[in-house]
């Protein structure tokens, strides 16, 4: 209904229906009209649309299972979902500790944020019941309004029904807990085999590349050089990192990693220099700092641009001198320790801008290596693909698993906007998912969009990507115009004007091109009409090139929740937040208000 497109649920059904015709065989139903109900008895009109309502949501829940960084984002997440989808008063994660119920997690409706068990009011009967229900065989019970629904055999899904009635959505509801509980299970993992661990095991590759990185690595690791990696989050920069310290003569020694964006301000000084007992209130014992305790070794400085300008002038005395004086305390202190520095940031644009120190840029910068992201190493797509099915597969006892043919192209055309770190999570996604001998788009929830790239094609090899694109085309915006230009919404006039013309003005085609519905591109070309008959302000030149762009995204880089217009929007959008602007410019340049561009940049 409205701006949904049956276009896309066809076109995943027959996905489907295909695949499973593979895996099954004669054991498949398919759909025929002698077998088919009378659309009549299909239900009542609202039943129809509570069955898609939850469609939706079972797919949200997969998204945020797969994407979610920890089990505390996912499970936060969730319980927002239920709360919004079935206007509950409340929903929680609940788990016992040492015999006694904890909330883990939660979401309340209103403005009034979840704070924990207390929010539930749970009565002392129900409190017993519940921690009856962690220890028997059952999936779900109910008291009074209170839904509690198994995840696992060490948490349960709280949902209090006391705003609406879930007595027709409990099967449904099961099949929720039942995909979120293993979901959960891709976080809890034993010390011996975390995320991080299994990443520091190899560098998976085959590119030219990572091929040079790699050379690089092994010419730098053996000096003591400060080496400064920059890429976008996601691409390996700890990895890479790390394999310098492995290939140096101190690798015998600690390898330390300090976020810097991670910690706050006031007390990153202390985390890096260390304190005395005193220096500040809670400063209650010595603490000896991150960098005295990779004396001998290594220290990672991960997002160093995130660092306050006061403590980049104490880290510069620290990389000219190799000298130390913790917080409190005037005594210096010699130490022998390597520094590393990782950024997704353009560290020299932030030099322009006066947020951070020019001279201890250039310290940090003696030897730079930058971190490719996913989509210009596809050659390894399929590698890193393997190499983690091979490690989930074992975690998982699913030592037989592959990838089906639709599989394997799906993940090459994909854009992997998060890099590895999104692979890792999809493909760990579809081996919880996957109950057959090979994983299929539709358990790792992407779509080939269409043949496989002709490698030999040099134009498409060659083409630029289009975050490089558009950090030229926002510097000349920059730097060309007086007042700053809209360039947003340039961009998406000449986005569609490229792709009508391309599809011969048939507002049909253009519109399943670009991936939006027909009613929106209709409404968008007339306004673009419209604006045409007047006089506008000169645009840069280098939207001519804007065609290209558009062809790769439409062949290559676009799945099926993501419209062209949206990738080429979130990719301007990344690049005014890498210039880190202050709101308003950047608001002005988007082409939206303020308030509009705070919620996009949330």
């Amino acid at each position: 209904p409205g701006d949904q497109q049956p276009f896309e649920v066809f076109r995943r059904a027959s996905w489907a229906l295909k695949i499973a015709q593979d895996a099954g065989g004669d054991r498949v139903v398919v759909w025929n009209e002698e077998t088919e109900r009378d659309p009549e008895s299909f239900g009542s009109e609202t039943e129809k649309q509570r069955e898609y309502h939850n469609l939706v949501l079972l797919w949200n829940v997969l998204n945020v299972v797969a994407k979610s960084a920890d089990w505390e984002e996912a499970g936060e997440k969730i319980c927002n979902h239920m709360v919004l989808s079935f206007d509950l008063g409340r929903a929680a994660v609940l788990a016992l500790q040492n015999g006694s119920l904890i909330s883990l997690v939660g979401a309340s409706r209103g403005p009034k944020a979840y704070e924990g068990l207390e929010d539930l009011a749970i009565s002392g009967d129900n409190f017993l019941r519940i921690q009856e229900f962690f220890g028997s065989d059952a999936d779900h019970i109910q008291l009074e309004e209170i839904h509690l629904l198994k995840l696992s055999s060490e948490k349960v899904l709280f949902l209090d029904s006391s705003m609406s009635t879930l007595s027709s959505d409990i099967d449904f509801l099961k099949s929720i807990s039942a995909y979120f509980g293993a979901g959960l299970a891709r976080f809890e993992m034993s010390a011996s085999s975390s995320l991080s661990e299994l990443e520091e095991s190899a560098i998976i590759y085959s590119s030219a590349s990572m091929t040079s990185i790699l050379e690089s690595i092994q010419l730098v690791a053996p000096t003591d050089a400060t080496v400064l990696i920059a890429g976008e989050s996601g691409t390996g920069k700890e990895l890479l990192a790390r394999t310098i310290h492995q290939n140096s003569d101190r690798k015998e020694k600690p390898f330390i990693i300090v976020d810097c964006g991670a910690v706050v301000g006031s007390l990153i000084e202390s985390e890096l220099f260390g304190h005395v007992k005193g220096a500040f209130t809670g400063a209650e014992k010595r603490f000896s700092g991150r960098l005295k305790e990779a004396d001998g070794g290594t220290v990672l400085l991960d997002e160093i641009g995130e660092l306050p300008l006061d403590v980049q002038v104490k880290l510069l005395r620290f990389v000219q001198e190799r000298e130390i004086a913790a917080v409190g305390s005037s005594n210096y202190e010699s130490i022998d320790t390597r520094v590393i520095a990782a950024t997704n940031r353009d560290l020299k644009s932030l030099v322009d801008e006066g947020k951070f120190r020019e001279d201890l840029y250039y310290r940090l910068n003696v030897f730079s290596i930058d971190a490719p992201p996913l989509r210009e190493r596809r050659e390894d797509i399929l590698l890193l693909a393997h190499h983690y099915l091979a490690i989930y597969s074992n975690k998982y006892d699913k030592k037989s698993l592959g990838f089906t043919e639709d599989a394997e192209l799906a993940l090459k055309q994909h854009a992997w906007p998060g890099n590895i770190r999104e692979l890792i999570n999809v493909i760990n996604r579809g081996i919880i998912l996957c109950k057959d001998s090979r994983l299929s788009t539709i358990h790792l929830g992407i779509f080939p969009t269409g043949s496989e790239p002709d490698d030999s094609n040099e134009s498409a090899d060659t083409a630029i990507p289009l975050d490089t694109w558009m950090r030229g085309i926002v510097e000349s915006c920059l730097t060309a115009y007086e007042q700053l230009p809209p360039l947003g919404q340039w961009l998406e006039e000449e986005v569609i004007k490229v792709s009508l013309a391309a599809n011969s003005d048939v507002l049909n085609r253009a519109a399943i091109s670009l991936g939006i519905p027909e009613s929106t591109l209709r409404r968008k070309a007339a306004r673009i009409r419209e604006l045409s008959t007047g006089d506008h302000e000169a645009k840069p030149a280098d939207l001519n090139t804007l065609q290209s762009i558009v062809g790769k995204l439409n062949a290559e880089d676009r799945t099926g929740e993501e419209s062209v217009l949206n990738l080429v929007s979130d990719a301007l959008l990344r690049e005014l937040e890498r210039r880190n602007l202050n709101k308003k410019d950047a608001a002005k340049i988007m082409g939206v208000s303020l308030p509009t561009y705070r919620r996009m940049s949330t």
